[in-house]
């Protein structure tokens, strides 16, 4: 599958593995956007790994993207977990449709 985003020649791709689906954007064969959808139960999906290349943040790709694999999904739940301080991002998915349902604290490793 591609996806030719206008002004950017970058094109999409799909890769699924067992119970995760990814999907990237590419540009001149080097991975500029990504987003990974990790099924937990039937039609639920967790969504991770969701990057943009810095330099390249703020110009609708990220968005794109992931605007793309939301109506792919149509009919299904999403759980994502965002830090409270990322603005930028809470603002991007409420735009989505996203809404927080609930706040977790902090979880840290003890190693």
């Amino acid at each position: 599958m591609q996806l030719y985003f206008r002004n950017y020649n970058k094109y999409f791709t799909e890769y699924t593995s067992q119970n995760m689906d990814w999907f990237a954007v590419y540009h001149q064969e080097e991975a500029i956007c990504n987003i990974c959808l990790e099924k937990v139960r039937e039609n639920t999906y967790i969504l991770s790994n969701f990057y943009t290349v810095p330099h390249l943040r703020g110009k609708g790709i990220g968005k794109s993207l992931l605007k793309t694999v939301l109506k792919t999904y149509v009919n299904r739940k999403f759980i994502l977990f965002v830090d409270v301080e990322n603005v930028k991002a809470i603002k991007l998915y409420k735009g989505l449709g996203f809404y927080v349902c609930d706040k977790v604290g902090s979880i840290e490793s003890k190693r």
